[in-house]
């Protein structure tokens, strides 16, 4: 089970959708998007529920282990719709220049 912080809350989700979650948070951020995902979360009374986290390109989400004596949380559906979104946004690569593709005096033009 792994905490997903946000802010000043948490919450206790499996380890897949945890990291789920922050594969899809960093596509977003990658391509400057925001989505609010649904995720079923352990609460502390031990009683299954489910959390909305609002990500995006501004969002501060940390996921930490966690010890729970309950059992894990997996979602199919929720995982394959997270996953689908994050190969969605999949598109967004670093590119890499030479430094032969740009002239040394570029910057005296402007």
């Amino acid at each position: 089970m792994k905490k997903i912080v946000y802010g000043a809350a948490g919450v206790v989700t499996s380890d897949a959708i945890a990291d789920a979650v922050m594969q899809y948070a960093r596509a977003l951020a990658l391509g400057v998007k925001a989505d609010l995902v649904e995720i079923p979360v352990r609460l502390e009374s031990g009683a299954q529920d489910h959390a909305q986290i609002l990500l995006g390109p501004a969002s501060q989400i940390v996921s930490i282990p966690t010890e729970t004596g309950d059992g894990e949380l997996d979602d199919d559906a929720v995982l394959a719709d997270l996953t689908a979104k994050t190969r969605r946004l999949g598109g967004s690569r670093p590119v890499a220049y030479s430094p032969n593709d740009f002239d040394d005096t570029d910057y005296l033009q402007h």
